[in-house]
């Protein structure tokens, strides 16, 4: 149920663009329950990330797979393909970017037979983020760290 809020800012949209009903995504099939800061998170991950092996990316695919913070890895090739790993390795890739992302601590994998990631689990990311300032309060950059607390505050997320 929408609120008054959510109908202000659709009769605000549609008054800036009459035409925004026929060009914008509806929800349905297909759609990802993303939270807002993951774009957020997923920069932090790419800055925490060693050699600069960018692993927000994929991060961000992850979340728009997920259904109840759960991925099951059915096709490996197909989601490194969706987060830019477009080489003849980007299997190895894919499985090296998700043990990042376990070493990070903002996802669980699980084998599935012989594929080593058959599996992933969603960690709530802002929760995972306070678990790596908490270990290491220097790892996250202060700016960053700033504008993360302000975009949670103004979601109504509680750090």
């Amino acid at each position: 149920m929408k609120s008054e809020d959510d109908w202000r800012r659709i009769e605000r949209r549609n008054e800036l663009w009459p035409d925004a009903n026929s060009v914008v995504y509806r929800a349905g099939n297909g759609l990802a329950r993303t939270p807002r800061t993951v774009p957020l998170v997923a920069a932090l991950i790419d800055e925490l990330s060693p050699n600069r092996e960018r692993s927000g990316r994929l991060y961000m695919t992850l979340w728009a797979h997920e259904e109840d913070g759960f991925v099951e890895v059915s096709d490996p090739e197909q989601i490194a393909f969706e987060a830019g790993y477009w080489t003849s390795r980007a299997t190895r890739t894919f499985e090296e970017r998700v043990d990042q992302l376990v070493s990070l601590g903002f996802v669980r994998q699980e084998s599935d037979g012989i594929r080593s990631c058959g599996f992933v689990l969603l960690l709530d990311p802002h929760l995972a983020v306070q678990k790596v300032h908490a270990f290491d309060a220097t790892k996250i950059p202060q700016r960053w760290l700033k504008v993360f607390e302000k975009r949670c505050r103004a979601i109504g997320v509680k750090l």
